[in-house]
């Protein structure tokens, strides 16, 4: 979300509601965790500036999960006025539940058989990975499992699958090699692959069509 007072707006809906809310000090960003009526959490967050943030030795950003007092948040100037998600709200990640312990499985999955790249990581529970900047395109934890767990069962609600797009075919037909290679199960075509990650998570990957080009505007 744009700003804080967003997030806070969004915690007070809830709030309202009679419903639960979760947030959280990430130090790279403070969030707000709520519930759907399946049980899938949603998070809504917004990202601090980033010449506030700490850094590992590794050069990754410092991540953290620190509880903030929900009054604290609701204190935040603006969050009493009534609004709509604001229109400058996106999608930030996709975060997905693994059931290895210490993401032993997890980690060279998505880093050496998918190629995305580490940008966030806490502990052996969480690992955040992308394909530019710090804004993680997909995050696995095992925060749910930290012993390691079963991927969810067909009669429940579930995810069904996680569309990836990519900007050639010759991405495909490479990451249709490198599982190949590894003796990794998956189904693949000209323009799309599916597989499914350690955990059991389906991904989808196809390739992005052409731009659209603009409606034309006649005077």
């Amino acid at each position: 979300m744009p700003t804080k007072a967003d997030v806070a707006r969004f915690a007070q809906r809830h709030l309202d509601a009679g419903l639960d809310v979760d947030p959280r000090d990430h130090v790279v960003s403070q969030s707000c965790y709520v519930t759907d009526p399946d049980g899938h959490m949603v998070e809504v967050t917004w990202a601090c500036p980033q010449e506030q943030w700490q850094w590992t030795d590794e050069g990754l950003p410092v991540v953290v999960s620190t509880p903030i007092a929900v009054q604290d948040l609701l204190d935040e100037p603006g969050a009493s006025t009534p609004a709509h998600l604001p229109a400058g709200t996106h999608m930030g990640h996709v975060q997905l539940k693994a059931t290895d312990a210490a993401l032993t499985r997890t980690k060279p999955f998505y880093r050496d058989l998918l190629g995305l790249e580490t940008f966030a990581r806490r502990g052996d529970g969480f690992v955040g990975v992308g394909v530019s900047d710090y804004r993680s395109l997909l995050v696995l934890t095992n925060r749910f499992s930290p012993q390691g767990g079963t991927p969810a069962a067909p009669d429940t609600a579930r995810l069904t699958c996680v569309d990836l797009l990519l900007t050639a075919p010759e991405a495909i037909q490479a990451l249709a090699e490198r599982l190949t290679a590894a003796g990794h199960p998956h189904q693949h075509t000209a323009t799309s692959l599916t597989t499914h990650d350690p955990s059991g998570n389906p991904l989808r990957f196809s390739v992005r069509g052409p731009a659209k080009p603009a409606p034309r505007t006649d005077a």
